[in-house]
């Protein structure tokens, strides 16, 4: 950002608007006149000021109807509204702050006030816009490590293959070793993978590649690949599957990582020997008829579950969540991932408590 701050002034009066600039002269401020709420709309196409006057009674569009186009138009972009008034209602100034303003100042305006409010949001927009240029240094370090992080995965990846496929490992024990080390570069990968997918989509929708899936077919390949590991710990994989087959239009990897990462938390947080269950079902409606297309699946395990605080904090990203009875914290990236697939898919997913004890991972999908 340059030194000076950019103002816009948007009042019907050529004399208020005139007024209002002289009163910035010698200050670090550079204002840009208009005449409505239509000719701020269409500057912000090619660009945005770090600061909004906004008179509020205006012809056509008054101030209230500009300052919320101007939020839909901004979006996340923070811009300080002021609204400029005469009108002393609290009722009004009550919409105003609700349309997305930040304050007010009452005319007749003195230049005393003018400037102590302009220091005021002006100290918030720079902070904000530091704050915003540490978060993108911080996401892109971030993304850059983690590419820089798969080129000695995929190498250790490599190797341990070749030992296994040229028969450079004979015992048993040493080609599960190697089986073992390429499970678990596989899931860092995914962990990887996850990490990039949530920063990326953080502030829009995640693109989808959708084609019609056999859910039975689908779900039993995923389980496949946990049943070694479920037979290490001596704990069953339970799979109630639906009877017939059933076909659903969703993006077939971002689904399996989805299966994947509820699976994993079950597994990291309940003990050695305890089921582990999928359950698929056709939801019904509200008149008792089966869905042709509501597809409810839930995993469940027999660990500690999640108090009834953390239920909603443990799908936001980047959050820690204690597991009670487990060393462990729970880390919400994953979850994250999770909601955000589900979301995608037009769905809702939540926890709750598995009977007798336990977490139930709930993922609703609706018809399509």
């Amino acid at each position: 950002m340059s030194d000076k701050l950019k103002i816009a002034i948007v009042d019907d009066s050529s004399i208020a608007r005139e007024s209002l600039s002289y009163m910035l002269q010698g200050e670090p401020y550079t204002p840009i006149l208009m005449e409505s709420g239509k000719e701020l709309l269409d500057f912000l196409d090619h660009t945005v000021p770090d600061i909004i006057l906004l008179d509020i009674v205006m012809p056509e569009m008054d101030g209230i109807e500009t300052c919320k186009l101007v939020k839909k138009k901004l979006g996340a972009a923070y811009v300080p509204i002021l609204f400029v008034s005469s009108l002393s209602d609290h009722e009004f100034l009550i919409r105003g702050l609700e349309a997305g303003a930040e304050d007010f100042i009452t005319k007749p305006i003195t230049s005393t006030e003018l400037q102590a409010r302009l220091r005021t949001v002006s100290r918030l927009k720079r902070q904000y816009d530091h704050l915003q240029t540490m978060l993108k240094l911080r996401e892109d370090m971030a993304q850059m490590i983690v590419h820089d992080m798969r080129t000695p995965l995929f190498t250790i990846q490599l190797y341990s293959d070749m030992m296994v496929q040229r028969g450079m490992l004979t015992h048993k024990d040493d080609i599960r070793a190697a089986e073992a080390i390429n499970s678990q570069v596989l899931r860092l990968d995914t962990f990887l993978s996850d990490l990039l997918t949530v920063t990326q989509q953080a502030d829009a929708q995640l693109q989808l590649k959708t084609q019609p899936e056999e859910i039975n077919e689908l779900i039993t390949e995923i389980v496949k690949n946990y049943q070694q590991r479920a037979d290490a710990e001596k704990r069953p994989l339970q799979l109630n599957l639906l009877t017939e087959p059933y076909h659903y239009r969703l993006d077939a990897k971002l689904f399996q990582r989805l299966i994947d990462n509820l699976l994993v938390n079950a597994f990291n947080f309940s003990p050695a020997g305890s089921p582990i269950t999928i359950d698929v079902d056709l939801t019904t409606s509200e008149n008792g008829q089966t869905s042709n297309n509501n597809l409810k699946i839930t995993v469940k395990d027999e660990g500690s579950g999640v108090s009834e605080a953390d239920r909603e904090r443990i799908f936001n990203q980047y959050e820690i969540a204690k597991v009670e009875n487990v060393k462990r914290r729970q880390i919400g990236l994953g979850l994250a991932f999770c909601r955000l697939v589900v979301e995608a898919h037009g769905g809702t997913i939540f926890v709750t408590d598995n009977d007798p004890q336990g977490a139930c991972f709930v993922i609703n999908l609706p018809s399509y």
